[in-house]
């Protein structure tokens, strides 16, 4: 297949795929950057500038913990997740697109025997909506939300879960993410990234293509075989 940047000299055969959803598969971080927000104006709260900025690399149970914390919310921290999914669930459901060239790169890796995975931090019942309007929620051989694994994506223990249903070797299974925060979680931990480029993402490009073993500004800048 090709050799990924993992570290000098050492080679990465693709295996395995550990996919993001938000900004990488599907185009909807742009619903997410006022979410919250907007979220917390319908229970009458005002939110602080920048609130997406600090709540972003939170699981939705996190994100509500941090809303009973800080702005001392009465309701539970179900009826809160309950809540902002109920605000955003339309997008999900019915409007939000797959990004350009997902879909084909999605069965194109399927085609070539690359077992799959979906990380996310988006609840499942959102998820599988939108990706199965979108045609591919049956590509996938595991499916894991953060809620699910019990922690967000500022620790890797999403990744290594992925790792172990798939059951492919750490360095040959590419994390493909669009949030520098995860994407830092998962070259922590040792695993070869793909950046997908997310405009939402713009003011991390620089770190992101430095960090990435991979850079994508579309899929089909995908490098599937090493120049000779």
């Amino acid at each position: 297949f090709f050799h990924g940047r993992v570290a000098a000299g050492e080679e990465a055969i693709l295996q395995g795929a550990i996919f993001d959803m938000d900004g990488t598969i599907l185009d909807s971080m742009p619903v997410w950057d006022t979410a919250a927000a907007d979220y917390l104006a319908t229970i009458g709260i005002q939110a602080e500038p920048g609130l997406h900025d600090r709540i972003k690399h939170l699981s939705m149970a996190d994100a509500a913990r941090y809303f009973q914390e800080v702005y001392h919310a009465s309701l539970s921290v179900q009826e809160l997740v309950d809540g902002m999914n109920r605000h955003i669930e339309h997008q999900y459901l019915h409007l939000l697109p797959l990004k350009e060239g997902a879909a084909d790169f999605l069965r194109r890796l399927k085609e070539r025997g690359i077992r799959l995975c979906l990380a996310t931090a988006t609840d499942r019942y959102m998820a599988q909506a939108a990706l199965e309007r979108g045609g591919v929620w049956g590509l996938f051989d595991v499916t894991l939300t953060c809620s699910e694994v019990g922690q967000g994506k500022h620790a890797p223990a999403i990744f290594e879960e992925a790792l172990r249903r798939l059951g492919t070797a750490r360095e040959s299974t590419w994390v493909f993410e669009d949030s520098l925060y995860a994407v830092k979680t998962a070259k922590a931990a040792g695993f070869p990234v793909a950046v997908v480029e997310d405009r939402c993402s713009k003011k991390d490009w620089p770190e992101l293509r430095a960090l990435s073993d991979q850079y994508l500004v579309r899929y089909s800048d995908f490098r599937w075989e090493d120049t000779l």
